[in-house]
């Protein structure tokens, strides 16, 4: 009896569990201050999100920015997957199920996170080991570890949840 139960717990402590949280934040003035308070430091990014001019003058290089990350579909892009993926970012995503989104209802069309387009860190929901997938809006690729802006600590909520259905799952 002894042998089955720790073999038992054996097997759920070696289970691989994944989860993906997701930077949808493209507004370059976010981005522009993050950098700025990443390599400068706290004062310098306040100094700077007050000195730089209103976030709505950024949508010319935000616009050009989402065409840029944009990815045409060509002869060579055959896979399904790779033109859904595409196709996605274009449109956007609402199929929660498919990606089990636990948090934020859906993903924008072109969204981004100034790096990465959102729709490609997306995970898809495979087997019971997946915990889903968290969409941070507030997130660049910057901001969204930043555990001392609003994003970083949205994102560590996010952390902090699916380590508790990790838990969870592992004690049921």
């Amino acid at each position: 009896m002894g042998g089955k139960t720790n073999s038992r717990a054996r097997s759920k402590t070696q289970k691989i569990f994944h989860a993906g949280i997701v930077g949808a934040n493209y507004h370059f003035h976010d981005l522009v201050v993050s950098l700025i308070e990443a390599l400068f430091g706290e004062i310098a990014g306040w100094l700077a999100d007050h000195a730089l001019p209103n976030p709505e003058q950024f949508q010319r290089a935000e616009s050009a920015y989402q065409e840029l990350m944009r990815e045409q579909p060509g002869a060579g892009i055959a896979a399904p997957t790779i033109q859904s993926k595409i196709n996605e970012y274009r449109i956007g995503v609402t199929d929660t199920a498919r990606y089990k989104i636990q948090a934020g209802d859906q993903l924008l069309p072109m969204a981004h996170d100034f790096i990465i387009p959102s729709v490609y860190q997306l995970l898809d929901s495979t087997g019971d080991n997946f915990l889903g997938n968290w969409i941070n809006p507030l997130a660049s690729h910057i901001s969204g570890a930043d555990v001392d802006e609003t994003a970083g600590q949205t994102s560590q909520g996010y952390v902090l949840e699916a380590l508790q259905q990790m838990s969870l799952r592992l004690h049921a």
